[in-house]
């Protein structure tokens, strides 16, 4: 065992294999209650071949700066870059989550890419991936009495807006709906960016091309000289307070993607392709997020 700026390491060395870990503490008396277990873990891996190639853990800090880097040089959205700092930073401090129900769960999804992360890139880490997530997902659909007041009646609900004109967020609330974009897609949207009968968008999850039908094309088609340029909480408070005026309760703008899907399933559209539709990584995400949906779906049937 010895002192490697001031933190505790043991090593062995095995058939002229030398390995080392921190002990991570700076107190000789904890190091020694932690070295035999350590020391047992390096003679296996190298008597099993199976040597951990893992860097060093750096620290909790060291750890969040260098995944905040990573995903900066991924180029991910300026969008998610900054969800993610300002999740993860005020997480080394205080380590707890939110009280608020729904930024929990945000900051829960940020925590478990940074634990995916953490555990394959370093030594020492073990984070617990929030296995419950499943558990607090939100499950708000529009009724069709709810979509069609939304689709139409938004530009009379009489809310005052301060960027532009009602009717313009009218038809960015349409544009979301007809395409299951998220908000931060369609805000970053750019003429360039337009084709026939798809769209290049940039978000979440980083670049990904989005299918536009009819509907969505009509919408575009008619923007002859700008797009929207609008804040992400601009487009969250506007919308509430819509759905306010409207009478329409427990709505997130979110909820537009969420029925989008929902709807594209209940015509009968295979889950796969819904998958795709949304841009999710995996179809098992878009079978987490609209199980509970459809459960009430499923035909009568008798055991």
């Amino acid at each position: 065992m010895y002192k490697n700026n001031g933190s505790y390491y043991t090593s062995v060395q095995l058939n002229g294999i030398r390995l080392q870990r921190s002990l991570h503490t700076k107190n000789k008396k904890t190091a020694k209650v932690r070295e035999p277990k350590v020391r047992n873990l390096l003679y296996n891996q190298i008597l099993t071949g199976k040597i951990d190639s893992r860097k060093n853990n750096p620290g909790l800090k060291a750890m969040v700066e260098l995944f905040l880097r990573k995903k900066r040089l991924d180029k991910v959205s300026p969008n998610t870059y900054n969800t993610y700092k300002y999740t993860l930073r005020p997480w080394v401090k205080k380590q707890t989550l939110p009280e608020n129900k729904n930024t929990a769960m945000s900051w829960m999804r940020m925590l478990n890419a940074f634990y995916n992360w953490a555990n394959k890139e370093f030594k020492d880490t073990d984070f617990e991936l929030y296995t419950d997530i499943g558990q607090a997902i939100r499950s708000r659909v529009f009724t069709g009495g709810e979509k069609g007041g939304i689709l139409g009646g938004l530009v009379d609900c009489g809310v005052v807006v301060e960027v532009g004109s009602l009717y313009d967020f009218q038809e960015f609330v349409r544009l979301a709906y007809y395409t299951g974009c998220r908000r931060a897609e369609l805000a970053g949207l750019s003429f360039k960016d337009i084709y026939k009968d798809k769209m290049l968008v940039r978000g979440k999850t980083g670049e990904r091309w989005v299918k536009l039908n009819a509907q969505a094309r009509e919408i575009l088609d008619n923007r002859l000289d700008k797009l929207w340029d609008y804040n992400l909480d601009w487009i969250s408070k506007t919308f509430s307070r819509c759905m306010f005026a409207m009478g329409i309760e427990d709505a997130i703008f979110h909820d537009l993607r969420r029925t989008f899907g929902y709807d594209l399933i209940r015509q009968g559209m295979p889950i796969y392709q819904v998958s795709k539709l949304l841009g999710h990584r995996s179809v098992v995400t878009t079978e987490r997020h609209y199980a509970p949906l459809l459960a009430t779906e499923v035909d009568d049937f008798i055991l």
